[in-house]
């Protein structure tokens, strides 16, 4: 068969116009803005959800490195071997190894606490650092270091010193100026996800480290 012997289809009526019709037609100005709209809108839920994910992880990661510091801390003590101290570095075998914390702070410093000529349960200068200052992730802060007072009150200091004094690694816990910070039995260390943020208004949950005096270090 021939193509011009081919049997002819007619084509339903209407249907050649509805095509062209349908071809020619495209989104409507509010279509657009709806469709835009939605997008919008997914667009602000997986952001939110990839910025909380990534604010859980930092604060999650910098409070298991802190924790670490105040084991390897510990270790130095229990060990009774020469560090680096200073800057730059001198191997010493120091009496103990501290760490210092800061309030509303990013960082904080292992260091060795030096009889110059006697402890003074604090860190005083670079001559006592042990490595650099340890930072953080983003924008994790120190946000509170609580302790509790003679009195049994739980109070908020400004800086703290965790100290392991050689060779038992016993703990003591003080304040900027080197005294016994409180009743002196332990330290909870705070951190949030981000500066001036308290645990209630961050978008992600408090991490806390807590330091007793007979030995535990344990995160909550």
């Amino acid at each position: 068969m021939t193509k011009d012997e081919r049997p002819y289809t007619a084509e339903p009526s209407g249907f050649r116009l509805k095509t062209k019709e349908l071809s020619k037609q495209g989104f409507t100005m509010a279509e657009m803005v709806v469709i835009l709209s939605i997008m919008t809108v997914i667009s602000a839920i997986v952001l939110f959800s990839f910025t909380g994910l990534s604010e859980r992880g930092s604060i999650n990661r910098s409070t298991r490195e802190l924790a670490l510091a105040l084991r390897n801390a510990q270790g130095m003590a229990l060990s009774v071997t020469q560090v680096g101290v200073g800057d730059p570095p001198i191997k010493k075998i120091p009496p103990a190894v501290g760490i210092r914390f800061v309030r509303g702070t990013n960082n904080y410093q292992i260091f060795a606490d030096l009889n110059n000529p006697t402890r003074d349960w604090k860190y005083t200068n670079s001559s006592e650092k042990i490595g650099g200052p340890r930072t953080t992730e983003k924008s994790v802060r120190i946000n509170a270091l609580y302790y509790i007072d003679p009195v049994g009150q739980v109070r908020s200091a400004v800086s703290a010193n965790v100290i392991f004094t050689a060779p038992e690694a016993t703990i003591e816990i003080k304040n900027g100026n080197g005294d016994q910070l409180g009743n002196g039995e332990q330290l909870e260390i705070e951190l949030t996800p981000s500066a001036n943020v308290s645990c209630e208004e961050a978008l992600n949950p408090c991490k806390k480290i807590l330091v007793r005096t007979s030995g535990q270090i344990n995160i909550r």
